[in-house]
């Protein structure tokens, strides 16, 4: 088994390395330019033929770092800290490092070890857009924080992010993220889920707990979720709510069997998104997510077509929460959803939305057609109808 770099002195990493590098040119857009689109978080990137025999400071970067070359750098803190490993005259990056939104981050390259860091993967872009808050965020957690991706994508929003991983690998990754990022409002502390936060609440929890079966994640771990692959989802489900403020949500990322139910923390309310769309074959994908209700708790389900899967905000997440609530408690007006609207081809009527109002183009009668126009006036069995496919939000 190949041994994974050492992280004992990546505390050293130079503050704001990601400056040095963005100064030298390696920036999103080069990236998209120079490097084919793909990153399975195994190998290093794979580069175009220009940016494979290119002198300029970019290129040179952008091998190094990313492409897994070995070339000339001269900067001895980074030799010091541990990010580049002398090879002769020429020096290596034993990490993988990504450029996520702006954020040079590093991680380990997975395959090697079991006890890699994962960094970001194609769920965590859908976990962070599902949680970024339109507005600022007082106190955030990412439970399971990783190389911390998500808990340092949030601290640009937030007045404080804290990230809890049981590896202290993981928390050593993530705090060398935050120094060479120039990130000083996150913390990182090492234990089993919450308890390194007990007696603490936040207004966004955040995780994507492991979710493979055992079986299927091998020599993994990280990927290991227990024997089923839900165990430590349900523990965070059920563990969160104490943690959460009274206006707080806590969104889980998890894959279930799909007679599997979610558990439902009492005096909560719980929506589950789910998509049958994901990457345990067998499974559904689902997006759990928590609020308060220590008056009116409930558990609802909303399937998200494969499609729109990624296209998550946490306005679309109020909007739905409104709805089911509504089908509860019916008051009020009604509306047609956001971003939607009805064509017709032929003789059939159909209603379409943008993907993030995470709706199918759907035929619909002219019954329905009719109580969209006007929901106000319509009759109650198809307004709730309506509502409960949403097609219509509360005012």
């Amino acid at each position: 088994m190949t041994p994974l770099p050492d992280v004992s002195r990546l505390h050293r990493i130079p503050e704001r390395f990601a400056a040095t590098l963005a100064s030298c040119g390696l920036t999103t857009s080069f990236l998209h330019a120079n490097a084919e689109p793909g990153d399975d978080l195994r190998g290093p990137l794979r580069l175009t033929r220009a940016a494979t025999y290119r002198d300029d400071a970019a290129s040179i970067a952008l091998r190094l770092f990313m492409g897994g070359f070995h070339e000339p750098w001269h900067d001895q803190s980074l030799y010091d800290c541990g990010l580049l490993t002398a090879d002769g005259q020429n020096a290596h990056c034993p990490f993988h490092l990504r450029l996520v939104d702006h954020l040079y981050l590093i991680s380990d390259y997975l395959g090697a070890h079991d006890d890699a860091v994962m960094g970001a993967g194609e769920t965590t872009e859908l976990l962070y857009q599902a949680a970024k808050p339109e507005g600022f965020a007082g106190a955030v957690l990412d439970l399971g924080c990783g190389a911390g991706t998500i808990a340092l994508l949030l601290a640009r929003r937030a007045d404080h992010v804290t990230g809890t991983d049981i590896s202290h690998r993981a928390i050593a990754i993530a705090e060398a993220n935050a120094r060479l990022n120039g990130i000083t409002n996150a913390s990182f502390l090492t234990g089993d889920c919450l308890e390194p936060v007990q007696g603490r609440q936040f207004d966004i929890i955040v995780s994507q707990p492991p979710y493979y079966p055992a079986d299927r994640a091998g020599q993994q771990v990280f990927l290991s979720g227990g024997p089923r692959g839900d165990e430590i989802a349900r523990r965070v489900i059920l563990d969160c709510p104490p943690h959460l403020t009274e206006e707080g949500r806590a969104l889980i990322l998890s894959s279930w069997h799909p007679d599997a139910a979610v558990p439902h923390p009492p005096n909560t309310r719980v929506l589950e998104l789910y998509t049958p769309v994901g990457d345990v074959p067998g499974t559904r994908q689902s997006l759990v997510i928590l609020e308060p209700a220590a008056g009116d708790p409930w558990f609802d389900r909303f399937e998200v077509p494969g499609e729109c899967w990624g296209s998550i905000r946490p306005h679309r997440i109020d909007e739905l929460m409104r709805t089911r609530q509504w089908l509860r408690h019916p008051h009020g007006h009604l509306q047609f959803t956001t971003g939607a609207s009805t064509f017709t081809e032929g003789q059939q009527r159909f209603v379409q939305a943008r993907a993030e109002s995470l709706l199918p183009t759907r035929a619909i009668s002219e019954e329905e057609w009719f109580a969209l126009q006007n929901p106000n006036t319509a009759p109650d069995p198809l307004k709730r109808h309506l509502v409960a496919l949403g097609w219509l939000i509360p005012k």
